[in-house]
């Protein structure tokens, strides 16, 4: 959190980047998980 407060102007790209992986990842997870 402390990344995110430090880079406040310019992270929305990343931050967006981060929220699709973090989303590819929980559908990862749950493929495995079956």
């Amino acid at each position: 959190m402390s990344d995110f407060n430090k880079d406040k102007g310019n992270s929305s790209p990343r931050l967006l980047g981060n929220l699709r992986n973090f989303r590819f990842q929980k559908k990862n997870v749950k493929k495995m998980n079956l």
